[in-house]
């Protein structure tokens, strides 16, 4: 990592690389963090932290951004997660605001919105799916909706 930077309102370049120890890390790479959809989610988090910020005079803060498959299983990500292409994110919504959160992705149009209660954070994703995923994970499981609130075991999101 060079010197750290915004790349977004209120997200840092190092927020974005992937947080393992290693430097030669491919969650590192400045091509992998210039390629378009990895820009597009950066953009759109920044706007959605922007907008998050302006109601609360408080920004989110990232959790997890880009992982490399190495750091992916240290954490227990899912095998096909999201995190491994850089276009999903875990945020910390200040002073446990999840819902105002949680309510402006929707709004801007994340597909992918999973809340972790147990954990405490909000996973937000482009997966490129087509699927639009609203769910939830507690204590006993993981959980999503198909949009109409239909709720299943999410064994099939990869998130």
């Amino acid at each position: 990592m060079s010197e750290d930077r915004l790349v977004a309102p209120f997200i840092l370049q190092s927020e974005v690389e992937c947080q393992c120890a290693d430097p030669g890390c491919p969650g590192k790479d400045p091509e992998l963090i210039a390629c378009p959809s990895v820009q597009k989610v950066i953009r759109m988090a920044g706007e959605l932290f922007k907008q998050y910020h302006d109601l609360h005079d408080v920004a989110p803060r990232v959790n997890s951004f880009i992982r490399c498959a190495k750091h992916n299983h240290a954490v227990n990500g899912r095998r096909h997660s999201a995190h491994l292409d850089g276009v999903a994110i875990d945020v910390i919504p200040p002073n446990g605001d999840i819902m105002d959160f949680v309510l402006l992705a929707e709004m801007q149009g994340w597909p992918g919105i999973i809340w972790n209660r147990h954990r405490g954070f909000v996973h937000i994703d482009r997966h490129g799916s087509g699927r639009v995923v609203r769910g939830f994970v507690d204590g006993t499981g993981r959980y999503w909706t198909d949009g109409l609130g239909n709720v299943a075991d999410s064994e099939v999101l990869d998130a």
